[in-house]
């Protein structure tokens, strides 16, 4: 698959050790990004029988329902004490638009900003609230007072934009870094894992392919939960919807691995450039 001069391919009869020490041969990969535009892969996700709604349903800024059921993250396998990951009550009896404001709800401290995410801001304007780069309307700011946020927070920047605090971000829940894995994996299994879940037959239908995909978010724009294009990255998101993958197919749960995650993507697929 090409894009942006670079082509991912599988090893060519390689497998690769991917978490839990699994041995995996991969046999195609699904590179994805917006959430909105189903080109490049048109042909390739009608092919694959995905093309409604196309592989941009693997952005976490596409739209889908979600019910959080449990504070705790649910894992049988998972050997340390299982993590809270919800610390808001109220996300437990409200549907949360899509796993991007599950996240970034999840990762606020005050409950009132976590309203706000969850509740009042579609999956784009939650990403940037909660990673600090969102301009609050006059609208907004008066909504989130009223949901118990301290006037006196709020700054005015230096191109006269309201923003939520000086760093621009709201307050985070302690030790985020390890919590945000196991935040992500439980929305993603929401998402696609659960029997009834609104996209549950997008893996299903993959499954009856017989390939052994690895997924990757693919751009230059984010070296943690993506593939920052060439490799370098992570792509934990990528990584964390394989392991759903394969947690349906073989009809298990695999615990975190981060030594897996934390490894860069080029490990796993090949990278050549085109120029």
């Amino acid at each position: 698959m090409k894009e942006n001069q670079v082509e991912i391919q599988p090893f060519s009869k390689k497998t690769v050790q991917i978490f839990n020490n699994i041995e995996y041969q991969v046999t195609k990969v699904i590179p994805f990004y917006s959430h909105t535009k189903k080109e490049p892969y048109e042909e390739e996700d009608e092919k694959l029988g995905i093309s409604n709604p196309g592989r941009r349903v693997f952005s976490n800024l596409f739209p889908s329902k979600l019910n959080i059921k449990s504070k705790f993250f649910p894992s049988i396998y998972e050997e340390e004490q299982k993590e809270q990951i919800v610390f808001h009550d109220f996300l437990l009896e409200n549907e949360v638009p899509s796993v991007e404001n599950f996240f970034q709800s999840t990762k606020s401290l005050l409950e009132a900003d976590a309203r706000f995410i969850a509740l009042h801001l579609n999956p784009s304007k939650a990403a940037g609230y909660g990673q600090g780069r969102y301009s609050l309307s006059t609208k907004e700011k008066n909504q989130l007072i009223q949901l118990g946020v301290n006037p006196s927070d709020f700054v005015v920047s230096k191109k006269k934009r309201v923003i939520r605090s000086k760093t621009g971000y709201p307050p985070r829940i302690e030790n985020w870094d390890h919590k945000k894995i196991y935040v992500m994996l439980a929305g993603l299994r929401l998402k696609f894992k659960e029997p009834n879940s609104e996209f549950r037959y997008i893996m299903d239908t993959l499954i009856q392919t017989k390939e052994n995909f690895l997924f990757i978010e693919h751009t230059k724009n984010d070296k943690q939960w993506a593939d920052g294009l060439y490799g370098n990255g992570t792509n934990f998101l990528g990584k964390l919807l394989t392991q759903i993958f394969l947690e349906i197919r073989n009809e298990t749960e695999y615990k975190v691995d981060k030594e897996f995650l934390l490894k860069p993507n080029k490990e796993f697929v090949e990278y050549k450039t085109n120029f």
